[in-house]
């Protein structure tokens, strides 16, 4: 018996437009130099976008910072391997937050987080299952 060889699609190429946005969520946006630092974010160090002036309900304080309040962060979505859903807990460099909303914007999330569980704003939901990092 011989077997046929079966013709598989080859995966479709980003277009050039795409291609350049992935490329800058890394080398601009994520930069470690300009806007991102590493954070550990659920046992796992990646690059994070901390956006403190968009942070809701704080007064002069930085709610990150001090451990109160609202905060809003921004990471990849390629440095998860689940992605987590609002109203669980993320650790954040060792200080316990919820998480109030997720949105994927082009690879990119855009997490709201709580220090206080709250119910969660209307998010898809992803079946994913796994640790946030591993």
């Amino acid at each position: 018996m011989t077997e046929t060889a079966v013709n598989t699609p080859a995966a479709p190429e980003l277009s050039i437009y795409k291609q350049m946005v992935q490329d800058d969520i890394s080398a601009v946006f994520f930069n470690l130099d300009e806007l991102a630092d590493y954070r550990n974010v659920g046992g796992k160090q990646m690059p994070v976008i901390q956006d403190d002036n968009r942070i809701l309900d704080r007064s002069d304080l930085a709610a990150m910072g001090s451990g109160i309040g609202e905060g809003l962060i921004f990471v990849r979505e390629e440095d998860f391997v689940r992605i987590p859903e609002p109203t669980e807990l993320l650790p954040i460099d060792g200080k316990n937050w919820f998480i109030v909303s997720l949105i994927n914007n082009k690879g990119v999330f855009e997490i709201r987080l709580s220090r206080t569980k709250r119910q969660p704003e209307h998010t898809p939901t992803n079946p994913m299952v796994g640790n946030y990092g591993d």
